[in-house]
């Protein structure tokens, strides 16, 4: 499984996009099997987050999955200036070691917590 720290921030609730290439076991691109990718949203902590839980994206080389509103909204309890996020995911692919391998993958990335910016005062 590998695992990629992103360094750009996304704002809280605004739209942000991760790209996602897949790959078989000897780091070559693969298409995906169809029907086979799923990802997961949540906190560091594994809290699944707007009830992203294996969501589906359609089987290629590479997608990108938005995300935006409710899936970048800051928590109850999360006060810190960056929170983080881990976006889990998982693939089917066939390669000449066999059919139907499993591939994992996991994100993470910063949101900045816009409600803990100091007050603006004209």
């Amino acid at each position: 499984m590998a695992l990629t720290e992103l360094t750009t921030e996304a704002m809280e609730e605004a739209a942000y996009a991760i790209y996602a290439a897949f790959t078989d076991e000897n780091g070559d691109a693969v298409t995906p099997n169809a029907n086979t990718i799923k990802w997961t949203l949540t906190t560091n902590n594994g809290t699944i987050i707007n009830s992203r839980d294996y969501e589906a994206a359609a089987s290629a080389t590479s997608v990108t999955i938005t995300l935006g509103g409710s899936d970048l909204a800051i928590q109850t309890g999360e006060t810190a200036p960056v929170v983080r996020r881990r976006l889990t995911i998982m693939w089917e692919y066939n390669s000449d070691l066999g059919l139907g391998l499993k591939g994992k993958s996991e994100v993470i990335f910063p949101i900045r917590n816009l409600t803990r910016l100091p007050a603006v005062v004209p």
